[in-house]
């Protein structure tokens, strides 16, 4: 299992299992059902690629992610009459 942290690092999975496959960057793309530019800008870690997307081409790679729940952050603590952080539709900008 391969962690990765960061677009970079999925890029360099997505290129070396295509390369491992014997396939060009516009074979993926056919295969995956998306542009060839989406490969190469995933394959050089382009933050704000479509999620969808690129489940789609991990799926045309036989690539499956799993996510693995680290213990929760330590959150702040609100008083049961803070209501500071709560939206209200009828009110989106309140006064402060």
């Amino acid at each position: 299992m391969t962690d990765i942290p960061d677009t970079t690092t999925l890029g360099t999975l997505v290129r070396q299992r295509r390369n491992s496959l014997g396939l060009r960057q516009q074979d993926l793309a056919l295969a995956a059902n998306v542009g060839v530019r989406f490969i190469v800008d995933i394959e050089s870690g382009k933050e704000t690629s479509q999620i969808g997307l690129v489940l789609r081409l991990l799926k045309s790679l036989g690539i499956s992610l799993q996510a693995n729940m680290a213990p929760a952050p330590a959150l702040p603590s609100r008083t049961a009459n803070d209501d500071s952080g709560i939206f209200d539709p009828d009110n989106p900008t309140p006064s402060q």
